[in-house]
């Protein structure tokens, strides 16, 4: 496994390099933290994979950048995001909440569970 110092901290998958996944994490990480992480990019990775097989998205990812293909992300409140990208982000959300719903230490909770 390959090793190299980072600056910042958390994970990364990428659509070029399916199946690879990159992770910095923090001295605090407590194995919840990895286990986080790892879901995380894991449903990245199918998202990634079902968009090759299916092609989720009839337009290439450059066009959906456009203000037009803009909508509200379902994870950074209020924030204008592509579709494929606001689309990622809440296919990865609901696993991570399922995660995090026994936890009461997760600061979203609280606006999760009244959703």
């Amino acid at each position: 496994m390959p090793h190299a110092q980072a600056s910042h901290r958390g994970g990364g998958t990428g659509s070029t390099l399916p199946g690879l996944v990159g992770m910095s994490p923090g001295g605090g990480w407590r194995p919840r933290d990895y286990a986080e992480s790892l879901v995380h990019e894991t449903v990245h990775l199918n998202v990634f994979l079902a968009d090759m097989v299916y092609r989720l998205h009839t337009r290439p990812a450059k066009e959906l950048e456009a203000d037009e293909h803009q909508v509200v992300s379902a994870v950074k409140f209020g924030q204008m995001r592509p579709l494929d990208e606001a689309f990622h982000f809440a296919v990865v959300a609901p696993p991570l909440m399922l995660m995090q719903r026994p936890l009461t230490t997760c600061p979203k909770s609280a606006t999760w569970s009244g959703s």
